[in-house]
């Protein structure tokens, strides 16, 4: 006798058969799952720069280890960056602006509001780090110097 198919309602068994499937199948798999007969296209879900902010915002400081390098000028500053889910910027470039919404504090955990004078990671369209929506208050650097 065959061995009988595993149950795929099964979160656990489910996660298992999925593993070498690729991400395509994968996608086509939940989409197929959640539409009826072609209502909606089956298309990798997009997250944009305010949604990224959003979240940011509504989850505590990061647990980054921020280190202070070096100052440049009156609105740039270098630091490193060390963080489980973002990755490590060495002598990572920050300069200071103005939030344009709101978020947390990566050093302190203080709330940010729109308008607050801030720094941020410098990027370059090509090339954004993956910290980008991180900030810190400008206030609490300066106080630290």
């Amino acid at each position: 006798m065959a061995p009988a198919a595993p149950a795929l309602h099964d979160p656990w068994t489910a996660t298992i058969s999925r593993l070498g499937k690729s991400p395509t199948q994968d996608s086509k798999l939940a989409s197929s799952d959640k539409c009826d007969k072609g209502a909606c296209a089956a298309r990798p879900a997009r997250r944009s720069a305010t949604a990224e902010r959003a979240q940011t915002a509504a989850s505590q400081h990061s647990d980054a280890v921020i280190t202070f390098v070096e100052r440049f000028g009156a609105k740039s500053i270098s630091i490193t960056w060390r963080d489980s889910t973002a990755g490590r910027y060495t002598e990572q470039l920050w300069v200071r602006r103005i939030a344009r919404s709101r978020g947390v504090c990566a050093l302190t955990g203080a709330s940010i509001v729109r308008g607050d004078a801030v720094y941020g990671p410098f990027s370059r369209p090509s090339s954004r780090p993956r910290n980008m929506s991180q900030m810190i208050l400008a206030e609490q650097l300066d106080d630290l110097e």
